[in-house]
């Protein structure tokens, strides 16, 4: 009993020191990204601000607009891709799961060299751009990298442990493929659906380099790439001034290291939000689909 109760309070010891790991440099940038900068260079980073200020998110939300009209297109983005991804790549797992389908092995080594080998960025830009006609497009937002060969292999282990009895009752009972994995497997597999849901929607939300690529419509920017630019405009007109040998106010007003760290915020908050309603599927549709050898 004692032996147990040591390991117990090791383990114990050992996830609090884990979870304060990730827990403390998140606190550290929210703190930093309402203090002032003077103090930020003079004293360093605090987990408390010495002084309350939101010169920085004045700064990013001076013009709402752009803003808002970033998030509504990275909540299209994410969403929209992340529903579509989810069903192709759940409709191709579940047939790879069955044993009775014929192609099975040829899908399996199909999707596998897809993750060995890829069609370059060069070529995909040129089929998007050019015979696609994606560019400047919101449709190519929903359509980016629909397919993923992990995401898929993922479903197949996960529909492959459901038990065959189900599937074959089911379809004793008149139920066809669709209603099969629309009433019996979807039901069960909620874990999964979550947890590479969950995945998906965090990768998209903070992807920066299809904007980059294909979008030089502002209207089309994403609320990641729109900060970045933020920034970069304002290094430059600060810097600008400095060569030009206006060091004035202008200057000084521009908290350009506290800055940094409310971009962090503003792109991270939503996703720190969704992420508790996805935990308690989160670690469960991991495990559970986990790709075995």
């Amino acid at each position: 009993m004692k032996k147990t109760k040591v390991y117990t309070t090791i383990v114990h010891l050992l996830l609090v020191l884990m979870a304060l790991s990730c827990l403390i440099p998140l606190m550290m940038v929210l703190s930093v990204s309402f203090s002032r900068q003077s103090d930020v260079l003079t004293y360093g980073y605090r987990l408390i601000p010495m002084h309350f200020d939101v010169t920085a998110y004045k700064i990013l939300f001076k013009n709402t607009g752009p803003v808002l009209k970033a998030y509504g297109v990275t909540a299209y983005y994410a969403v929209v891709n992340t529903v579509l991804s989810l069903l192709i790549c759940s409709m191709a797992g579940y047939a790879m799961s069955r044993s009775n389908f014929k192609m099975r092995k040829f899908f399996n080594y199909f999707f596998l060299l897809t993750m060995l080998i890829g069609g370059g960025t060069i070529p995909s830009y040129i089929l998007k751009s050019k015979y696609l006609g994606l560019s400047n497009n919101l449709l190519l937002y929903a359509v980016n990298a629909l397919v993923a060969a992990y995401t898929i292999f993922v479903f197949r282990t996960f529909f492959a442990q459901i038990p065959t009895s189900l599937i074959e009752a089911a379809t004793i009972d008149g139920a066809k493929e669709r209603q099969i994995f629309v009433k019996v497997i979807f039901p069960m597999s909620v874990p999964v659906f979550a947890s590479m849901g969950f995945t998906m929607l965090i990768e998209k939300w903070n992807d920066y380099i299809v904007p980059l690529y294909y979008m030089t419509n502002k209207n089309y920017y994403t609320i990641q790439y729109y900060l970045q630019l933020v920034l970069n405009d304002l290094n430059f007109i600060k810097q600008s001034l400095r060569l030009s040998g206006a060091q004035t106010l202008a200057t000084d007003d521009m908290p350009l290291e506290i800055l940094k760290f409310s971009l962090c915020v503003v792109g991270a908050l939503p996703a720190l939000i969704a992420f508790p309603f996805f935990q308690k599927y989160f670690s469960k549709g991991m495990v559970l689909g986990s790709v075995k050898g």
